[in-house]
């Protein structure tokens, strides 16, 4: 026997070692132990004697398997006494036996060894599948009568508890079934047990069935090398007369111990290595197999050999071994390039399409390139086109040539856009329907606005802003893919130009800040389509930046985003397909399938739905990728939408959202061929309304989805009312009159302000009192009534009272006592009533408190009269005065002059001046009169003059010689009072007086005529008494005074009438009458 070596020392570095195919050496002697020349069949292995120590027998010492030695004799037979080794379970040395040259094991566990076999390979069944891995062969064989069970043998193969009379072949043209020894039998083999134990597990290759089908011997290839396993009585074969038919049972036995025994000898190394990257094949450099005294030569069909690019699945190769005259043999192994390069997974995407960019030829609105600079940022410079309204072909614009177009007419670009649009109107309708995205913008500085179609959609202008806020800051152009951006403010010195009205089946997504009512920029779905409607000015214009310019950006990548959609059959399914899916999938060598899952979708589904493309090559290697799909169901009717206006009332939070049953109100009537209503999926926008919107007529979208998905809209109002009134709050409040008395008040006075205060969700527009001026008459509380006014006009009112106060008292001005006379009698008089004046804050009227007041008749004497002046508050004053009512008081007039006296020293005088009227004075009132005298000049009479009675009586001594000048005075109750005043001389002694002649006395009257006052004058006339008298001219004596001194007489007339008097002056007996003139 020649060995031959497989070489194999320089390997791709990945390469894995194994084994390959059976050698097919032609044995032209009678070599085989036991085997007839004639018998040999050069198609089919033969048996090669083992060498040494490449066979071993492993079995337990504890006892001989049912004391029989089939075994060993089946083992003689086979390889020849001496050519194998018996070894045991208790005393093997498995790492030096797994390490040797040993090829073939045999392992037996039956009978009485069977929980020996159990507890040997459960402690070395990892070695022992190692060395079978390499390209050893190992048979396992248990036909237990203990331990029984079901019991892993290796290889993830069970032993279970199952005997078997009989074997059936499984594959009659197996090798054991054919040779090297014959005869043997494709028939059933019997023994008293043929069997004790079947086998299970995967991957077994079943050589023989027991009863029920059940394997009981197979086979299974592990790594490099091959296990066989049985749970046969194999003991009893050749050595028991039950075991039948012989000698095809031997043989058999002997069959399988040398086919498990070529399994391992007669193998190549085989090659099995990666690709190399990015390739369908590998450079595979090995060396050559050589044999010991034979010419080696390559004879297979390949083509390749070492060193050679490989491709990938397997190659085989295939080397001739020479011997000369000992024969030839043949090695091949297989080179097996593996491809472990997954595939390129490649999904379509709703991704960017083809876009276009329509101006005028004009040129750019303002001038501005900003447009384009957005469009560079969504599709990259140089991947859209530039069109110009002039000179483009409309039929290859609204072909399948673009996705996305985006048409302009700001400023000077208006009217050429609107000839484009009102010459292909349909055909844009059209494109759009069937799944274009369009972008109307337009800011004009020219024309009147223009007719967009697509319901109708009108541009108004001029009806510029100049700030924009977000009116969907949900929608996803407020959130990328270009940032920052925000929902707003922006503003520029004009935002836009023109406004698209809401009342369309549109979405607003850009409105004026804080008017809804002014719609910037809208959005519409129309068929499978989108479209934008716009009134912006260029973003140069906007600020801030670079919001500004993302926003526009955010705009056209949205708009420009294709979708993939599959509408449902009218089974309500749609199955989507690899080829759907694939957006151009690619692999290294082949690709093997694609697959997408789910790929079935129903009713259930309608909407976006992710599916998962995997591409799998030859080689089982796979990656995958994902695409979103929007399942569509057109074929379901969609609602038939009744929208229905709708009065909603702000609760007290100045808010309403629109609720189911609000919902239902607005779709009522609406209808759905499958779905019921109360199945449907109301929603609204705006769906919520507050004190803005008070009083307006809001357009609000319905979309009405029935339960297949299918969705219809429809425009109709909301009216948003407030009927709640405010809470009106007040407070107790004190004013007080001033110096007019007034005071007033504002709401705000009495309306309670602050957190606690008033209060209306949407605010207050007024406060109103019913009364805010008050006067006197309102002193004291007073209750007022403040009503609080909400813009919707609903009131709310509440009540405070408002006190009053007055300060000011009342203030009289003085009055002056009165005195008045009157004539004798008269006992009472009406007098000029004096003016009572006061004056207070308040208009008010004295009341007389005390006296007779201006109507009275004053009675002579003294009245007190008391005024009081009381205003509303409380304050008062009085004012008094006295009206003195007297008869008139005639003054004492001197009758009878006190002549001038003279006495001697020493001497007493006594001078009469009686009180009594007519003696001295006299009184025309008859009041009584008191007499006094002092000296002329005011001081009192001398120490030797005194009144004495009635008398002045003068007591001088020569001392007091001289003269002095004494007045007399009478004076009446009133006070008036007349006076003479007479000369009294002291001298030394006595002496006589001479005699007066009447003839020389001259008498005069002065002044005459008089008003009043008449004085008489008498000269050459020696002091004495006289006598006047007044007449009347008919002789009616009105006056008599008598004087004692004749040399002062003065009377008055004042309470005489004007006329003609006489007066007669009677002196020493003497009359003189003179005749007086009164002029009043």
């Amino acid at each position: 026997m020649r060995k031959i070596y497989l070489l194999f020392l320089t390997i791709m570095s990945t390469s894995v070692f194994c084994y390959g195919q059976i050698s097919h050496r032609t044995i032209e002697d009678n070599a085989g132990i036991g085997l007839k020349s004639q018998e040999i069949n050069t198609d089919v292995p033969v048996q090669l004697s083992a060498v040494a120590g490449e066979v071993v027998y492993l079995k337990t010492n504890t006892c001989d398997y049912w004391s029989v030695d089939g075994n060993v004799m089946a083992l003689d037979a086979t390889f020849g006494s001496g050519n194998w080794t018996a070894m045991e379970f208790e005393t093997v040395d498995v790492g030096a036996l797994l390490a040797s040259e040993v090829r073939f094991i045999f392992m037996d566990g039956s009978d009485c060894g069977t929980c020996e076999f159990i507890t040997f390979l459960n402690a070395y069944r990892t070695d022992f599948e190692d060395w079978v891995t390499n390209g050893g062969s190992l048979f396992l064989n248990a036909a237990r009568n203990e331990c029984s069970g079901t019991f892993e043998m290796m290889a993830g193969i069970s032993l279970n508890d199952g005997s078997s009379g009989v074997g059936y072949p499984a594959d009659n043209t197996h090798p054991v079934f054919v040779g090297p020894k014959t005869p043997v039998l494709a028939n059933p083999y019997y023994g008293s047990s043929w069997s004790h134990d079947y086998l299970s597990g995967p991957d077994l290759y079943v050589i023989m069935t027991g009863l029920h089908t059940n394997p009981i011997l197979a086979e299974k290839d592990l790594g490099a090398g091959k296990i066989m396993f049985g749970g046969l009585t194999l003991d009893f074969i050749g050595d028991h007369e039950y075991w039948t038919p012989e000698p095809e049972v031997s043989n058999l036995y002997s069959n399988i111990l040398q086919y498990m025994y070529d399994a391992s000898i007669s193998r190549c190394p085989d090659i099995v290595t990666n690709n190399d990257p990015g390739t369908s094949g590998a450079v595979v450099t090995y060396d050559a197999p050589a044999a010991e005294g034979a010419i080696v030569t390559q004879i297979d069909d390949s083509g390749l050999t070492s060193g050679d690019i490989f491709p990938v699945g397997e190659t085989v190769q295939e080397y001739e071994f020479d011997f000369g005259p000992e024969g030839k043999d043949t090695c091949s192994f297989t080179v097996t390039v593996e491809d472990n390069e997954a595939p390129v997974a490649v999904c379509k995407e709703s991704g960017i399409g083809n876009a276009a960019y329509i101006i005028s030829t004009s040129g750019a609105p303002w001038g501005q390139n900003t447009n384009e600079q957005a469009m560079d940022m969504v599709f990259g410079s140089g991947n859209w086109d530039q069109l110009y309204y002039e000179t483009l072909d409309p039929g290859t614009l609204l072909s399948n040539a673009y996705d996305f177009i985006f048409m302009e007419g700001g400023d000077d670009n208006a009217n050429e856009m609107e000839t484009f649009v009102d010459a292909n109107i349909s055909a844009l309708e059209t494109w759009v329907a069937n799944g274009g995205h369009l972008f109307l913008n337009a800011a004009p500085n020219e024309g009147d606005g223009m007719n967009w179609g697509f319901w109708g959609v009108e541009l108004n202008y001029p009806s510029s802003s100049g700030s924009a806020e977000a009116a969907a800051p949900e929608h996803p152009i407020f959130a990328g893919p270009f940032t920052p951006v925000i929902t707003g403010p922006y503003s520029g010195s004009s935002y836009s130009h023109a406004s698209i009205p809401e009342e369309l089946n549109v979405v607003v997504l850009i409105q004026e800040v804080g008017n809804p009512n002014k719609q910037i920029l809208s959005y519409a779905e129309w068929g499978s389509g989108l479209v934008f409607f716009g009134g912006m000015t260029t973003t140069n214009f906007h600020s801030p930046q670079p919001e500004a310019t993302n926003l526009r950006a955010n705009m056209i990548d949205f708009l420009s985003r294709t979708q993939l959609d599959f509408q449902l059959d009218k089974n309500k399914s749609v199955t989507i397909t690899p080829a759907d899916i694939d957006g151009g999938s690619s692999d290294n060598v082949d690709i093997a399938s694609m697959e997408v899952s789910p790929s079935q979708f129903g009713i259930d589904d309608v909407g976006e739905q992710l599916v998962t493309l995997t591409v799998t090559d030859n080689a089982g290697n796979s990656s995958s990728c994902t695409s979103t799909i929007i399942i569509k169901a057109d074929y379901v009717t969609a609602p038939q939408v009744v929208a229905n206006s709708l009065e909603v009332y702000l609760d007290e939070t100045g808010k309403y959202v629109l609720n189911h049953e609000d919902l239902e109100v607005m779709a009522e009537g609406t209808t759905d061929n499958l779905t019921p209503f109360e199945e449907l999926d109301l929603s609204a926008y705006p769906k919520i309304f507050e004190c803005d919107n008070i009083g307006e007529v809001i357009h609000t979208r319905l979309t009405v989805e029935d339960a297949d998905g299918n969705i219809s809209r429809a425009w109709t109002t909301v009216t948003v009312l407030d009927t709640l009134p405010p809470a009106a709050l007040c407070q107790d409040i004190e004013v007080y009159l001033d110096e007019n008395g007034e005071a007033s008040i504002t709401p705000e006075d009495v309306a309670v302000s602050g957190e606690d205060g008033s209060y209306d969700a949407c605010g207050i527009v007024s406060l109103e009192l019913d009364k805010q001026t008050f006067g006197c008459a309102d002193a004291g509380p007073n209750n007022v009534t403040i009503t609080v006014t909400d813009p919707s006009g609903n009131t709310g009112t509440c009540t405070a009272v408002v006190t009053v106060k007055d300060t000011f008292p009342p203030v009289f001005e003085p009055v002056a006592d009165i005195q008045l006379e009157v004539e004798p009698g008269v006992t009472e008089t009406a007098i000029n009533y004096p003016g009572i004046v006061v004056t207070d804050n308040c208009t008010l009227e004295p009341q007389l408190s005390e006296g007779l007041g201006p109507d009275g008749l004053f009675p002579l004497g003294t009245t007190t009269e008391t005024w009081v002046a009381s205003d509303p508050a409380g304050n008062m004053a009085t004012v008094s005065f006295t009206v003195t009512v007297a008869v008139i008081n005639s003054p004492p007039v001197l009758v009878n002059p006190i002549a001038d006296q003279a006495v001697n020293a020493s001497y007493v005088l006594k001078v009469p001046v009686r009180p009594e009227l007519g003696e001295v004075f006299d009184d025309v009132d008859g009041d009584e009169l008191t007499i006094s005298a002092m000296l002329e000049n005011g001081d009192p009479l001398p120490a030797w003059a005194e009144m004495v009675n009635d008398s002045l009586v003068f007591t001088p001594l020569i001392a007091d010689t001289g003269c002095v000048s004494i007045i007399v005075k009478a004076t009446d109750p009133d006070g008036a009072a007349a006076a003479d005043t007479f000369q009294l001389c002291v001298d030394g002694y006595p002496v006589s007086s001479p005699a007066v002649d009447a003839a020389a006395l001259n008498v005069t009257l002065y002044p005459n005529p008089t008003r009043d006052r008449v004085n008489i004058e008498v000269q050459n006339s020696i002091s004495g008494p006289a006598e006047i008298s007044v007449f009347t001219m008919d002789g009616k004596r009105i006056l008599q005074r008598n004087y004692t001194d004749n040399r002062r007489i003065s009377f008055s007339m004042k309470e005489h009438v004007s006329g003609m008097y006489f007066v007669k002056i009677n002196l020493q007996g003497k009359d003189i009458v003179k005749k007086l003139i009164l002029n009043k």
